[in-house]
Formats: C-alpha cells, structure tokens, sequence
C-alpha cells in the first residue's frame, strides 16, 4: 500500500490529483481490510463497525468538499475571465474618449498624462 502524503497544515500547497488519489486509495484499502478482518481490530481494542462507519463518513465529507472546491475553483476562473474582459472594456472606453479629449484640448498636459497612462496600459490587453 502507498504511504499516505505529508499534509499537516493550510500554509502548505493543496494536494495534488495524484496525492487526493493516493489518499483515497489508502483510505479504500483499510475500509477493505476493516471489512475483511474486523476480528483483527477487535482483538486490538477498537471498534471496527465505528471505524468503518466514521472512515465513511470522513470520506463522503471530503468529495463532497472537494467537488464543491472545483466547482468553486471552475466559477472563479469565469470571474477572472470576466473582469478581464470588462477591465479591458473599460480600457477602450478611455482610450476613445482620450482621444476625443485630445482633439479638443492637443496640449492639456492633464490629457497627455493620460495618454502615457494609456500607453503603459496597453501591453496588458490584447491587441484589436
């Protein structure tokens, strides 16, 4: 059996798919051997239907958390994409009105300032 991953604290990096998996299957294995040899765990003090019925438990709890966690995790990168796309839209809306500005006022050191503004800006949106 592999051995459990080391994850003991929130200041670490969340597991990944292949230690969630490798948790899981551990987790899968002593319910199997719980199930197989509950005499074993008996004999030793415990009591195998508790522990059985508490692993479950923890374990529907944590993919139920975890598929909440994606879906979560999925609806962020859609707000992300979101606020991108209205940030750049609010971009060009000044872009279009500095140009205005700049037809109406070519030596506003105020307008100028925008537009160098605007330039420094541009490179983080993509090109039309």
């Amino acid at each position: 059996m592999k051995k459990l991953p080391n994850h003991d604290g929130a200041d670490e990096e969340p597991l990944s798919d292949e230690e969630v998996a490798a948790t899981y299957a551990c987790a899968d294995a002593v319910i199997r051997d719980l199930q197989e040899r509950p005499e074993a765990y008996a004999a030793k003090g415990y009591d195998p239907v508790a522990l059985l019925k508490d692993l479950r438990r923890m374990k529907t709890r944590s993919l139920r958390v975890r598929r909440q966690t994606e879906r979560l995790e999925n609806e962020l990168l859609h707000l992300y994409a979101d606020q991108a796309e209205h940030l750049h839209n609010l971009f060009k809306g000044m872009d279009k009105l500095t140009a205005y500005a700049e037809k109406q006022r070519p030596f506003d050191p105020e307008v100028q300032e925008w537009r160098e503004n605007l330039e420094e800006w541009r490179g983080h949106f993509p090109k039309e």
